[in-house]
């Protein structure tokens, strides 16, 4: 029987998925549609081409995600337009294969080598580890195994670089996710476990390039945490409690506005939920 398609991301009101192909499940590329569940309309993406995939030997394949369109995408059909990327660590670097809704074709775009990325000669055969994916004003951010360095990914340009964000920034969190802040600044909020109890910190990096605490939620006692994501406006929490063996109907969803720091609870989830995506940027 055909593998399970996956939700893997959601973004300006389009939803994408993937699964492994029939008889392959250890693929490095997958299959991948294109989703737009308003307008009931898919596009189900030509698979990576093999010379682009044999040119750039690939060590891990992160699974891909949606980006916003180029400059040239958004001329031809600003409201349709979109695109798909899929970044993959080498040996000697980190590359991108990107999509296109406009030429409906694949293409490659790669970092500098690790050496000269980071500066340093990392003791890393195949480059430093990659931990969850985060987006705001235009870039992709992941945070790496070497401590304090972020790597960057401009969608716009489509070029790679390193971003130095203090460990103290989170606030030594357990979990992390990178915002918009406003006026061009970036956020971070980092969920903390400390005495038996939750605490989001929220800090800002300042003009000054100075990264500053803002503020401190307190979540409610007896209940396990995790941040499922961020829009511009939001931040989503899963809320379950603290008793693994509940029922998983016992779940709920949790929004925090970004600027007022209010909680609000959106809905219950039946599942884990842990895969769940904002669909947000609709009609």
């Amino acid at each position: 029987a055909p593998n399970r398609w996956v939700m893997k991301d959601a973004r300006d009101g389009r939803v994408l998925l993937d699964r492994a192909p029939e008889g392959d499940k250890d693929a490095e590329f997958t299959e991948v549609v294109v989703c737009d569940p308003l307008h009931r309309r898919y596009l189900l993406l030509p698979p990576v081409p093999q010379d682009l995939a044999k040119a750039n030997p690939v060590c891990m394949a992160y699974g891909p995600f949606l980006a916003p369109p180029g400059d040239e995408e958004a001329a031809e059909a600003p409201d349709t337009s979109f695109r798909v990327m899929w970044t993959a660590r080498c040996e000697a670097n980190m590359v991108a294969f990107v999509f296109s809704s406009s030429s409906g074709q694949w293409r490659v775009v790669a970092s500098q080598s690790w050496s000269d990325l980071f500066a340093v000669d990392i003791e890393l055969s195949w480059g430093p580890c990659l931990g969850g994916r985060h987006y705001a004003y235009g870039l992709f951010y992941w945070e790496t195994s070497c401590r304090g360095m972020w790597l960057v990914l401009d969608a716009r340009t489509m070029g790679f670089s390193l971003v130095d964000i203090p460990c103290t920034a989170g606030g030594a969190g357990l979990d992390t996710t990178i915002v918009e802040a406003g006026e061009g600044r970036l956020g971070m909020f980092a969920l903390a476990f400390v005495g038996g109890v939750y605490y989001l910190h929220y800090t800002i990096r300042e003009a000054d390039n100075q990264w500053k605490l803002k503020q401190t939620v307190s979540l409610r006692y007896g209940y396990w945490y995790c941040i499922l994501g961020a829009t511009d406006a939001y931040l989503l929490l899963l809320k379950h409690p603290d008793n693994r063996s509940s029922e998983p109907a016992d779940c709920e969803c949790l929004s925090l506005d970004i600027k007022t720091m209010r909680l609000a609870r959106v809905c219950s989830l039946k599942q884990w939920g842990i895969d769940a995506q904002i669909y947000t940027n609709f009609p």
